[in-house]
């Protein structure tokens, strides 16, 4: 499993976790930084394993093999985030008794580390000042669903498909009011001087007092797209806090690049073109049909499998209400002379020009 999929009991449990927390190296903050900025909607489960496992004042004896055989894997687990790995294993007939002492101590921590994992969600030692076992809530859309939140303060969050919002509980009563974003999402944020609503994406975070605007965050993107219906925003780039946030006013769009890391603000843009999806609208406007591609496959949770290279560069202009998937790629056959065909969830384009 990786560690985007661990819940808070995997955490505890991850001896890579265990030794961040009791041990923590320049190697280790910077896995687990390049983690949390890959993946923020698993801070809160970080955060609360991290605190659990504090609050126990966890220690575990280990080795100076296995510190170096650690510190070897970290080093290729920091190249290759996306890959989980387990810990090295050991062959019982090549185990020295000095090495099989560690084991003995290993897994007896293990299993004193298991016993805490069960009590985790139903005991706490007396003065251990602990958030809520389920302190986080996450709301999902699958592909070609959207779904409409309203959080504890009032703000109204409309989910677009294939995306996860994550926020405390009791957000609405912390000094900060914040959420995790992957994938789209449109916030009208309930005002609130005194509490600033931040939104964090793997790469920016949004931080406004009371405003409207949408965020588009897809992993897969090149890019994260902010744009502003109403009010004021400020959007700084998580990677490098050290660079000055840039400030959106109505009907301006931020186009954050993660190749790049550069932030560029466009002043005036056509913000309905961004949020009609609420409505049911697909809009795109001089767009390479790979990035309208990657659109429908969201909205109607299927895979499209374009054959010409050539194809997916041709860009297209146009707008659509509530139409089926079938009703949409026959206009293209009649105005961009594709064809194609259905096989369940799969669709396979060929052909296809560029001249309309």
């Amino acid at each position: 499993m990786h560690y985007k999929d661990y819940t808070v009991e995997d955490f505890i449990q991850d001896e890579y976790f265990q030794q961040w927390v009791s041990s923590p190296n320049e190697a280790l903050n910077q896995y687990w930084d390049s983690f949390l900025r890959h993946y923020p909607q698993q801070a809160a489960r970080v955060a609360e394993a991290r605190q659990f496992l504090e609050a126990m004042n966890f220690k575990r004896p280990v080795s100076d093999a296995y510190i170096e055989n650690m510190r070897f894997d970290m080093n290729r687990r920091i190249d290759e985030l996306e890959q989980n790995t387990t810990s090295a294993s050991i062959t019982p007939a090549a185990t020295t008794p000095r090495r099989r002492r560690i084991l003995y101590c290993a897994a007896a921590a293990s299993i004193l580390l298991a016993a805490a994992v069960f009590g985790y969600r139903t005991w706490m030692p007396a003065g251990i000042s602990l958030a809520t076992s389920h302190a986080w809530n996450e709301q999902r859309s699958l592909k070609g669903e959207k779904v409409q939140i309203t959080l504890g303060d009032g703000t109204t969050v409309w989910l677009n498909g294939e995306s996860t919002l994550r926020y405390a509980n009791d957000f609405a009563h912390q000094d900060l009011r914040e959420v995790y974003l992957e994938g789209e999402a449109f916030f009208d944020v309930a005002e609130n001087k005194h509490k600033p609503f931040i939104v964090h994406t793997s790469d920016i975070a949004i931080r406004v007092l009371g405003t409207a605007f949408n965020v588009k965050s897809y992993l897969n993107d090149k890019s994260v797209e902010t744009t502003l219906v109403r009010g004021k925003v400020s959007i700084a780039n998580q990677n490098t806090p050290s660079r000055e946030p840039v400030t959106l006013l109505p009907n301006q769009q931020a186009t954050f690049s993660k190749k790049s890391q550069a932030l560029t603000l466009a002043k005036a843009v056509n913000t309905e073109k961004y949020t009609a999806w609420r409505e049911g609208w697909i809009v795109f406007d001089d767009l390479p049909f790979s990035d309208i591609k990657a659109t429908l496959e969201r909205w109607y949770n299927v895979s499209i499998d374009v054959q010409s290279e050539h194809f997916g560069s041709c860009t297209f202009s146009g707008k659509f209400q509530n139409k089926s998937l079938e009703e949409i790629l026959a206009i293209f056959q009649n105005t961009a002379s594709i064809t194609y065909r259905l096989e369940g969830n799969r669709v396979l384009i060929t052909g296809g020009s560029c001249e309309e």
